[in-house]
């Protein structure tokens, strides 16, 4: 329903939306779509909208009504959504000083990425000098299958050694995604946390958020204060990225790079995390050392040669792996005073030259995407 009669205003909380955007500028305006069909893929059916012309009388009030709905019969009514909501996610990216820094993500709409989209133009910005810093543009890519797209920094602009916030934005409706870029020194040392088990049960795909385990996120804190590079692995498939991290931040988590697997796997679940640590210590010459997870994990971090006193399991012993791992039979807690009188608790001295992130993650609000919302954080494209 459209009412002639009422003036827009314009609400304080737009202000603050205004101001809060405009932190961030996207350099370049709003495209059309490359290819006509990403925009039917978008909106998944085709528009079957409708009003009656309207009458009013002079004087009297003048009202417009209309209907938005999608394909035939109108399967799809259009309540609150402008389209499907997007579901970008990209894993926190790790580059060795002086050798290529490359970010990938991957780009879809709608639950269980319902469409992908493809053959898209997307702008990639990184911020220097964080946390202040200036947000620069550094590449442009167009989209691949199942929406992927990979970034590289060009040799001219290669950022030194730090942890660089992230942010693609898609040039067809501004939708973004953010992640970091490590950019590290050989032998810096990092404690790593499997979330799969460790901090709770699992978060399901319906969104249901458990509890957190009674001081799991004060180890965490203890570690980072430290100095040590936090490092958070998963075997969870990325889609389900926004809704963990949302978790996390909510619970206060601190900052850590994190990586989730780029798909949903039932034969091998463990797969993913050997693969990324190993990639880790072998390429990126990162040092474990210490890390946390449930029973499952051990095989992984014994496998990479990290020592049974600094692999950490919360929950019960498992026979099969009971001398490769330091079980914390009494939770987190009591664990966390006990770090006090372990020498395995000391400062992480190789991380003294580079500056790591404290406190906890930083994560912009979830995009509601709704129609009204988003025209007037991004304005309208005419």
């Amino acid at each position: 329903i459209f009412d002639f009669n009422v003036a827009p205003v314009q609400s304080s909380h737009g202000r603050q939306l205004e101001r809060r955007v405009s932190s961030f500028h996207i350099a370049n305006p709003r495209e059309k779509w490359l290819k006509k069909r990403t925009a039917y893929k978008i909106k998944n059916l085709a528009p079957n909208h409708r009003a009656n012309d309207a009458i009013a009388l002079e004087g009297s009030a003048q009202v417009v009504t209309a209907r938005f709905t999608y394909g035939p019969l109108d399967v799809a009514a259009l309540t609150g959504e402008k389209n499907l909501a997007p579901n970008h996610r990209a894993n926190d990216a790790i580059a060795l000083e002086g050798s290529a820094q490359v970010v990938t993500a991957r780009f879809t709409y709608g639950p269980l990425d319902v469409a992908a989209l493809t053959g898209e133009k997307v702008d990639m910005y990184i911020m220097s000098f964080p946390p202040a810093g200036e947000w620069n543009l550094m590449d442009t890519v167009t989209t691949g299958s199942g929406g992927r797209a990979s970034f590289n920094i060009p040799d001219e602009h290669k950022l030194d050694v730090g942890i660089y916030p992230t942010k693609m934005v898609v040039r067809g409706d501004h939708t973004t995604v953010d992640c970091n870029l490590a950019v590290l020194r050989a032998n810096t040392e990092a404690v790593v946390f499997s979330i799969d088990g460790a901090f709770s049960a699992s978060v399901s795909l319906r969104g249901r958020h458990p509890k957190v385990q009674p001081g799991a996120v004060d180890v965490v804190r203890h570690w980072q204060e430290q100095g040590y590079l936090i490092i958070y692995v998963t075997s969870r498939p990325d889609f389900q990225k926004n809704q963990v991290m949302l978790w996390m931040s909510e619970h206060n988590f601190p900052f850590g790079l994190v990586s989730f697997c780029g798909s949903l796997s039932t034969v091998d679940i463990q797969r993913h995390k050997a693969e990324y640590l190993r990639n880790l210590t072998t390429n990126m010459k990162v040092v474990i050392h210490a890390s946390y997870g449930s029973t499952k994990d051990v095989a992984v971090y014994s496998g990479l040669g990290v020592e049974p006193n600094a692999i950490f399991v919360i929950g019960g012993k498992s026979k099969r792996n009971e001398k490769l791992a330091t079980y914390l039979r009494d939770g987190y807690s009591t664990h966390l005073a006990s770090l006090s009188n372990d020498p395995i608790s000391r400062p992480a001295a190789r991380n003294l030259r580079i500056s790591l992130p404290r406190g906890p993650f930083g994560l912009p609000k979830r995009q509601k995407h709704s129609s009204k919302k988003y025209r007037s954080s991004h304005g309208s494209s005419s």
